[in-house]
């Protein structure tokens, strides 16, 4: 079993076994007892498909609504991104951990594609960010070139109105 903690702070256990599988099965006609099977596999569909896995891992979490008295809804808004991020994380290594001893090869691809995911979510994480310095970079470029203007506009009013300082009598007239 795996745990994870969402954005309200509730701590939630992930637990793969046959009686969770058939719940997902039943509930989401998502059979996570074929991982591999299928072209695209169970693994590459809920890698690219980010609501069908929140939908997997609220269906493995719903024995414990009840517990948290929370409904579906909530637990959903509760999923911001760092939580998204550490439940996918600890579903795939429940899932792995599921078939290490069944079918260790199985458990292998699935660890594999999880480090592919992993990677793509750390790229999308860095791109965020270097999305967001841009912006703070923008920020700033803007407040710099407003203070500019304000300055620009403060000497143009004093040009004016005449209260620039009257040149010094040793200085020629142009």
């Amino acid at each position: 079993m795996r745990t994870f903690n969402d954005a309200a702070g509730r701590t939630w256990t992930i637990a793969i076994n046959i009686g969770s599988a058939m719940r997902v099965r039943d509930r989401l006609g998502v059979d996570l007892l074929k991982p591999a099977k299928d072209n695209p596999s169970l693994i590459t569909r809920l890698g690219e498909d980010e609501i069908l896995l929140a939908e997997v891992i609220a269906c493995l979490l719903e024995p414990q609504f009840e517990a948290h008295k929370v409904t579906e809804k909530e637990v959903y808004e509760s999923f911001d991104g760092d939580t998204q991020f550490a439940a996918f994380d600890a579903f795939y290594q429940e899932l792995v951990d599921f078939f290490q001893k069944r079918r260790p090869e199985v458990a292998e691809e699935i660890a594999g594609q999880m480090k592919i995911i992993q990677k793509e979510l750390r790229l999308n994480a860095a791109k965020v960010k270097y999305a967001e310095s841009r912006i703070d970079e923008e920020r700033i470029f803007d407040a710099i070139r407003g203070r500019i203007d304000t300055e620009i506009d403060k000497a143009i009013r004093g040009v004016a109105s005449g209260s620039l300082q009257e040149q010094p009598e040793s200085t020629p007239a142009l």
